[in-house]
């Protein structure tokens, strides 16, 4: 493989790097209390996303080496793109039909709002559609962001008091599938929620 110029590497090590609890702070202020429904859609899609990765990687050989990782989850690696790291998640039987039909909706709702160049947010007809979709969120035992509905409260923003709201759909969709992958990755931990039928991802 060619070597990267060592200013790619660099910037990559930062923006892929897992926030730390000093970026804690800046990071939930950017995702939870921005204005911006793009950003919104394209910082919660990569939390999934991030998530995910990390279920099919704790999957895998001990031993794989950190250039055999990069080829496969690198944007042009085997498993680089969001679509085909849900696709290889549900053919291995990591997650079920319902997480990998909330899962397409997060990556659509994703994608949409990063590429376009039109302006439009979650109050929009169309995408309105796509949030009614959910399904997970539904589950009686889904992990409902409490902080996040707090914190827009009191900022202001009576829309995260309306759980039906598409916004809130959506960050309680990705909030709640980022817990489950979670989860599957690492276990159930102290405090956590034990799902009725013992898995966490549908």
């Amino acid at each position: 493989m060619t070597k990267e110029p060592t200013y790619v590497e660099n910037l990559r090590r930062i923006t892929r790097a897992d926030p730390i609890s000093e970026t804690f702070e800046a990071q939930e202020r950017e995702m939870y209390a921005s204005g911006s429904d793009r950003a919104r859609a394209v910082l919660f899609g990569s939390l999934v996303e991030t998530n995910l990765q990390r279920l099919i990687a704790s999957k895998m050989r001990n031993d794989l080496n950190s250039a055999d990782r990069k080829q496969l989850f690198e944007y042009e690696g085997a498993i680089g793109s969001f679509g085909s790291k849900i696709l290889v998640a549900y053919a291995l039987k990591f997650i079920g039909p319902l997480t990998r039909f909330d899962l397409q909706l997060i990556k659509l709702l994703r994608n949409e709002f990063a590429h376009s160049r039109m302006t439009f947010d979650f109050e929009t007809p169309e995408v309105q559609k796509v949030c009614e979709l959910f399904r997970i969120i539904k589950l009686p035992d889904s992990e409902n962001p409490a902080s996040f509905l707090i914190r827009e409260r009191q900022n202001g923003m009576d829309w995260s008091l309306d759980e039906p709201h598409p916004r809130t759909r959506f960050i309680s969709a990705c909030h709640s599938i980022a817990f489950r992958l979670k989860v599957g990755t690492v276990g159930v931990g102290p405090g956590d929620v034990v799902y009725t039928n013992d898995d966490p991802l549908p």
